[in-house]
Parts: structure tokens; sequence; C-alpha cells
């Protein structure tokens, strides 16, 4: 808990520049339900044992099952009550959690709510039923010859999960509860049905098949079946032989002697797990949600990466899209420039107000107007690439900074309309102040010899072809520079000076890919901070379900009289109802006949294994001698992170949702064993491993 908050603390997702991305916020409020969790296991852990003291001091069984399915009968059938507690045919009987001890003995049973009922306050019930479920050492779960029902499989497959003992008990309804028939026929109808053993196996088999649908295995949950209301008639009969021929007939004698072999053989053991199954159910919640957050993260690090990645290429194409761009409208204007100097010679050679009208006559070109509209073009260019850039991975969130979902230039932008229009009438400016010294004197000269006419020794056309030759040659001068230049020397010229506010401008419009990129890179680092701090979380929750683990195991091997393992330190891994991962000490062999007692007392799988030299991918193939057609393990990035490819779970998911076939029940078990697997590996090895498929992000 102290971790989680010291990680909340850091965690302080803020920008100028940049909208926190609601995945970033998610995080951390999910981060704060990791700790709300945390507290009402460990605050709160002690108070509440107080308050299951009582219940953890006798063996307790809960009775549980559907509505009317007869649970308050079965009650009335252990404790030999008067009756009083058992519905008179309404639905939802029993509103609240019964108790009754039988003291001399140290058990107490427990009736809860029916599960299923189908008026207001059925939810409630519950819920009200599963958590005294937790409390349980035993569980009698209850069904009816009626026929089973999935919402029933659903809260056993429920229950299972807890890792609780359970005993299925099929109440078969031979006469009813009534009176009103006579004891002989009562006793005809009572032998025939209870005869009729196949027609209760089949139902056995039909309950127990949805198991495959949990993903779990009930094949060595007890199976019995009883007349609960002739067993309760028979308890109220006063005739001694109707009574004992009734008691017999209701097979409820079985019933009690199964319940009192589970109470005798390994009540100790089980009145010991539960409590620490209480604590260890939560943590477990607990630290599956801090394991999926840090998928999520890594996930979305992986992501950030190839944002980065795929942000460097735009930039990389944009920049070579401008530099084009660029390089034609300074060739475009320097021809521009460079007719209108041809024509303004041709006509101006003598005009006395020569730098005048050529100033005019630049500014008739617009020349501001094509540089506003091409810094505009690339700035519009980038926000549409950045538009692109921010939509190429859609599960993304972020607004990037000076980036329009409109067209046009936005106010903040650093190049916008007021910012070039200053720029170019600077660059006007000071391309007109450029005009070379000897421009207006050699004019004011070329007009006054003209006007001597052959005063000199050249004639007047080679004399005015000079001149407008002259005057071009200056003009030339001040567009592009002097053309006798040493090598690598850049000229002070009108070209020289727009090239440099193109650039200069340029250059601010394309910082935003530096920025943007800086942004994710910052947010990038948080989540990855964030991702250490999970990966440590879950790390220091998984070494407290191993040691919990530990515990259990040493007591259930001290049950069996197979100390000596225990006290090798093998490393178990755990998931309650589904699977228990031994890893044996070198030198070590655990007989098949232990293995088997073992998956008796703990109510689900063992899987053995010897770790020795095995990598974590191998260790997953051999547990469930698992081949490469199957699963595909490989290495996430750069992080602490393990993916396992479930492709048999692919398989099933083909066939069940694209191509509408039946799947094979065995195909669905292997499916499910496989994550099941990676899962305990990933505990025992306090190694991350996804398990995933191609169809769904994770299994």
């Amino acid at each position: 808990m102290d971790s989680i908050i010291e990680c909340n603390k850091k965690f302080d997702f803020s920008s100028d520049s940049l909208k926190i991305p609601k995945e970033c916020i998610e995080y951390k409020e999910e981060l704060k339900d990791v700790q709300n969790q945390l507290n009402e296991i460990y605050i709160p852990m002690t108070e509440k044992l107080e308050q299951y003291k009582d219940k953890l001091s006798h063996f307790t069984i809960t009775v549980y099952g559907k509505t009317m399915v007869g649970k308050s009968t079965l009650m009335e059938v252990l404790k030999e009550g008067n009756g009083s507690s058992i519905g008179k045919g309404t639905q939802r009987t029993t509103r609240d959690v019964r108790e009754y001890v039988w003291k001399e003995m140290g058990v107490k049973f427990v009736d809860v709510p029916g599960i299923g009922a189908a008026i207001a306050g059925g939810d409630k019930d519950e819920r009200i039923a599963f958590e005294a479920a937790k409390c349980a050492d035993l569980i009698l779960f209850l069904i009816t010859d009626d026929g089973p029902q999935k919402e029933e499989a659903q809260a056993f497959a429920k229950v299972k999960e807890l890792g609780k003992p359970m005993v299925c008990i099929l109440n078969v309804k031979a006469s009813g509860i009534s009176k009103s028939i006579s004891m002989k026929l009562r006793i005809r109808n009572v032998t025939k049905r209870m005869a009729e053993t196949a027609d209760f196996e089949n139902i056995r088999k039909q309950f127990y098949q949805y198991a495959i649908e949990f993903g779990q295995d009930w094949s060595d949950v007890p199976f019995l079946y009883a007349d609960l209301n002739s067993a309760w008639l028979s308890q109220q009969e006063q005739d001694t032989e109707i009574k004992e021929l009734l008691c017999e007939l209701s097979q409820v004698k079985p019933l009690k002697q199964a319940i009192a072999n589970q109470i005798n053989q390994r009540g100790a053991f089980y009145q010991f797990k539960t409590p620490m199954d209480i604590v260890y159910h939560g943590l477990l919640e607990t630290s599956d949600k801090v394991f999926n957050q840090y998928g999520e993260s890594a996930y979305l690090i992986d992501q950030l990466e190839n944002q980065i990645k795929e942000l460097r290429k735009v930039a990389e194409s944009y920049n070579i899209e401008s530099i084009s761009i660029i390089d034609n409208i300074c060739q475009h204007m320097f021809n521009d420039l460079n007719d209108a100097a041809l024509r303004f010679a041709d006509e101006h050679f003598a005009d006395k107000n020569a730098g005048e009208n050529w100033k005019k006559t630049v500014e008739n070109l617009k020349l501001d107007k094509q540089i506003t509209d091409t810094l505009m073009e690339l700035q519009e260019n980038r926000n549409r690439v950045l538009e692109q850039f921010s939509r190429h991975i859609p599960t993304m969130s972020f607004s990037f900074r000076k980036l329009s979902g409109q067209a046009g230039i936005q106010g903040d932008d650093p190049v916008d309309t007021r910012f070039l229009a200053n720029s170019v009438s600077a660059l006007i400016g000071v391309g007109l102040s450029l005009t070379p010294i000897g421009w207006v004197a050699g004019t004011l000269f070329a007009i006054s010899s003209l006007c001597f006419g052959n005063a000199f020794t050249d004639k007047r056309e080679e004399k005015i072809k000079k001149r407008k030759s002259q005057m071009y040659d200056d003009l030339f001068t001040w567009i592009a520079g002097p053309e006798n230049r040493q090598e690598g020397e850049r000229p002070e010229c009108f070209m020289t000076t727009l090239e440099d506010v193109l650039w200069e401008n340029y250059e601010k419009i394309r910082q935003v890919f530096c920025s943007t990129k800086d942004d994710i890179q910052g947010y990038m680092k948080n989540i990855s901070d964030m991702n250490s701090a999970q990966l440590s979380i879950w790390k220091q929750m998984n070494n407290t379900l191993k040691s919990i683990n530990v515990t259990v195991m040493r007591r259930a091997f001290n049950d069996l009289s197979e100390n000596g393992l225990t006290n090798s330190y093998p490393g178990f891994a755990r998931i309650p109802g589904q699977a228990t991962l031994i890893s044996l000490p070198a030198g070590y062999v655990l007989s098949d006949n232990v293995v088997q007692k073992l998956k008796i007392i703990m109510q689900e799988p063992i899987y053995v294994f010897d770790p020795q030299h095995l990598s974590i991918s191998q260790a997953i193939k051999k547990i469930g001698n698992l081949s490469d057609n199957e699963i595909d393990i490989f290495n996430v990035g750069k992080i602490e992170l393990i993916g396992a490819e479930n492709k048999v779970a692919e398989r099933v998911y083909e066939l069940r949702y694209n191509k509408r076939e039946f799947v094979p029940d065995d195909l669905k078990i292997r499916a499910h064993t496989i994550e099941v697997i990676c899962r305990l590996v990933s505990q025992l090895y306090n190694y991350p491993i996804f398990s995933y498929t191609d169809n769904e992000e994770e299994v």
C-alpha cells in the first residue's frame, strides 16, 4: 500500500503544450482503485478476522443453490428440525443468512438466499450468498431432477473458483412434501423413482459438462442424490418401521455419511485453509488488476515508441516535400525578377527615377503574397501531416500543440499572417536597400551621354545597348549577386535575403515536429516510470501470494505425511479453483498417489515439474506438454514482459465465431489449460506473462 501511495504521488501528468491523454488519467485513477482495494483487504482485515472469528471457530458447511431447490429442507434434515424454515411454495423463501450451530460437534450449517430469484432482490441475494460462501469450509451445492440449468452451473463455477471443497447433491423430488397422499402410495413412488439411478447419472453428466464452458474440471466433485422431502418426513414419522423405510429409501444416510467423511478426513485442513483463502482471493484479485495495468501501460509504451518512429518518417517526408516547395518558389521568384529586370532595363535605361520605378516594379510582382502563400502552404501541409499522424494510431488520444482540425493558420502559431506580413515587408525593404551604389550614378550618366548624341566615339545605338546591359547587370547583381565572386561566397542580395527569410520561418514551422516528439517522449517517460512501479507492486503482491501458498501447501503435505517436500522449500503457484503448480527441488520425486491425494484435498488439478535449467518458455511448454502449433512464446520489446500466443484459443475462436462450427470439448479444455499454465508460471517465476490471441487482445 505504501508503494502504491508513493507511486501515485510521483505521477503528475501535465504539459503546457500537450493535452493529457485519457490513458494517463485512467491509469492514475485505476491506481487509486488498486489502493482502495488493498485498503479493503488490508486495513479492515483485522476487524474482519475478528468478525469471522466465531464463524471460523466451527467447521462451517454452507448450503448453496437456486431458489426453491430444497436448501432449507436439507438444513432441516441435517439438523433434524421441525420444518419451520421450509418454504411454502413461494420464491425467495430464505432472504437472509441463517446459521445453525451443532455445538457438541463443532459444526455449523449455514443456509443462504437462493440464486436466480425471479423477483426483485435476487441480485442482492446472490451477493449475500456468495459472501457467505467465502467463509465456508465445505459447500453443499443443491440441484434438482428437473434438469440442470446454466445459471446453476455459473453459480457453481463461481463458488468453485474460491477453491472450496464441494459436494453436489441432487434433490430427487419423488413424491412431494404433501401429506395428502397415502403412505403406501408415497412409498411406492419413492421406491420407483429412487431406483432410476441411470437418470441421476445422466443429470450428473449434463451438469458437469458445463465445467468445460468455464474452464474447470468438476470430475472429482462428489455427486450424491437423495429425496430430501422423504428424508424430512421420515424424521417426523412416529411409526418406527415406516420411519426407517422412508429414511432408507430417501438415500439420506449415504449423504450424511459423505458429509461426515469430508469433515473427518479433511475438515481440519479445510478449516485452516479458509481464512488463508479469504486473504488470498483479495490479494489475487488486486494483483491481477495491477498485472493488467502493467500490460496496458506496456502496450502504450510500445505504441508511443512506434508513434515516435512514425513521426520521424512523416517529418522527414514533410521536410523533403517542403525543400522542394521552397526551391521551386525561389526559382519561380528569381525567374519573375529576372524577366522584370530585362523589361525594366529595356524601358528605363534612361529614367532619372529608375530607383523608385524599380521599387514599384518589384512591388507589382506581389512577391510578399507569393512568400506569404508559400509559408502558409508549408504550415498547412504541416498541420495536415500532423493531423494524419495523430490518427495513425486510433487508440491514442493525443491532441498536438499548434495542430488544427480546421484549415487555416492558427493564431498561436509562430508563423501567423501578421508575422508573415511584417517579415515580407522587411524583406522587400532590405532587398531594395541593396541596390548597388553605382546604379543611380550610372543611370544619370546614361541620360546625359545620350543627350550629347555623337559626342563620343560610340554610336547612339551602341550606347543604348550598353546602358541597357549595364542596368540589367546592376539589377541582376541586386537580384542574385555579382557573377564574379569567390567559390562558396554567399553574396548579399535579394535572393539570399529571401532564402534566409523563408528558411528562418520554415524552421519555426518545422519545429512543431520536434516539440511534438519531445511531448510524446515526456509522456513515454512518465508511463515508463508508471510501468516500472506497476511491475514492482505486482511482484510484491506476487511474493505475498507465494508465501501464502507455501503456508497452505506445507499444511497439506503435513496432512499427507509428506513433510520432506515442504522442508526442501519447493516453489508453489496457485489459482484457486483452477490449478496448483509445484516446482520440485532437485532430486525429489512426487508419486502419482501423492499427486492424486493433493488433487482431492486442494480440489483442483495439480501440475508438477522440475524447473532445473528451464527457461520460462521451456517451463510453460513442458508443464502443458505444448507444441509450437499450440503456443508461441516471445519477449515483448525492451520491457519485462513475455507474450504467449494461445493458438489453440485462436482455433476455438475461429470455429465458434467465424465458421460457426461445433467446438470439440478437448479443444476448449486445452485452450483454457494453456491460459492457466501461463498464469501459474508467471506467479511462480515472478515474471509477467500475457496470454493472448490474435482474435482478442487478451485471453
